[in-house]
């Protein structure tokens, strides 16, 4: 489905260690699905996990945003709020098949991780590399 490629690299150690941890939680779930041996308990302890790294994560690029004034920093954030209120909306609780649910949640935070990696968080990347170098000339 998805797994850790140095395509995804936006060239700044921090967050390329982050995203290869939730690329690699997301690996976790859809292993446990595929291979047909999860309870409700493990996959919904997945699930949070995913969700709580997955908000540790937005927070720590939004600092750097913050920090360096990054001229882009309002679009970046509507994108990750975006992701937030569609993991707020998924409620494990009210659907029927735990399997379809997870597929569903997967598919969507794959197609969406992968378009925001490959072209918003590359972005931030390269202006961190820019500053980073500002930074160092000075």
């Amino acid at each position: 489905m998805i797994s850790w490629s140095e395509s995804f690299s936006v060239k700044h150690k921090g967050i390329d260690e982050q995203h290869k941890k939730l690329i690699g939680i997301i690996e976790e779930v859809v292993s446990q699905i595929s291979e047909n041996h999860f309870s409700f308990v493990n996959l919904l302890e997945l699930v949070n996990n995913l969700d709580n790294y997955t908000e540790e994560h937005l927070s720590f690029e939004e600092a750097f945003m913050k920090k360096y004034s990054y001229p882009e920093t309002q679009e970046h954030i509507r994108q990750h709020d975006e992701l937030r209120n569609k993991m707020e909306e998924l409620n494990l609780f009210s659907i029927e098949k735990a399997d379809k649910f997870y597929n569903d949640m997967l598919v969507y935070l794959v197609e969406w991780l992968s378009k925001h990696i490959m072209h918003t968080d590359k972005k931030l990347g390269l202006f961190l590399c820019q500053m980073n170098g500002k930074q160092l000339s000075n």
